[in-house]
């Protein structure tokens, strides 16, 4: 049975996973990935690699702030990885978008909730409106420390997945955010033009894409890896 390896994004807890996880049937064996600090790519994918099934065919779905990391894998991946999923992503991030994550992170390390909802909701959610997910979302948000965004926000000042791109066999679909106010659609356009890239999916939403539309998502996922 095919295994979905899941790529968080900042929050690195893998908690975010819950709705596309309950979206997905038994089709596949679900493994998420937790982060531990690392200020360097290799460092993540270290982690990836360690929690990588050696045995079974292995999809690799890479949220946000997990695309370089997931792309540095995929170039590097043992032979039972047979593909990759990247949703609202880039190969490497913009200094622009760099600085506007630092930006919106400090505020919603705030401990007003309000602060902290606010942010997520225009930013994040696109003013979702379905409150249980978006206390969901805030309590694992407010979970992460500061001095683990200020080592997420190095890494990602330094990951720059661009020079292995050539080096991906494994087929690569990416998902993009119709409506996404955190990463342009633009920034994905470097996976776009890799040699191994075989599909483009753009689903009307925000940023979380695998939150708000999970079932979009799963279906997406579905045909993609019917068609390895």
């Amino acid at each position: 049975m095919t295994t979905l390896l899941l790529l968080p994004g900042f929050d690195g807890t893998g908690e975010l996973f819950s709705p596309l996880v309950a979206a997905l049937d038994d089709t596949f064996v679900v493994q998420t990935v937790r982060y531990t600090d690392s200020r360097t790519l290799t460092g993540y994918q270290t982690t990836v690699l360690e929690a990588c099934p050696t045995d079974d065919p292995v999809i690799v779905v890479a949220e946000s702030f997990s695309g370089p990391i997931g792309l540095q894998f995929l170039a590097n991946a043992p032979a039972n990885v047979i593909g990759g999923v990247f949703s609202a992503t880039f190969a490497k991030p913009p200094l622009a978008l760099i600085i506007s994550l630092a930006e919106k992170l400090r505020l919603a390390s705030l401990t007003i909730p309000a602060v902290s909802e606010q942010i997520l909701r225009w930013f994040c959610l696109n003013g979702v409106s379905d409150l249980s997910l978006i206390r969901d979302i805030t309590t694992v948000v407010r979970r992460v420390g500061g001095r683990t965004v200020q080592s997420r926000l190095a890494a990602l000042n330094a990951m720059d997945a661009t020079p292995v791109l050539s080096e991906i066999r494994a087929p690569l679909m990416t998902i993009a955010a119709g409506n996404d106010r955190v990463i342009r659609q633009r920034y994905m356009k470097p996976i776009l033009d890799a040699p191994a890239h075989r599909q483009h999916v753009t689903v009307d939403g925000p940023h979380l894409l695998l939150q708000t539309r999970a079932e979009q998502v799963a279906a997406a996922i579905h045909a993609f890896a019917g068609s390895l």
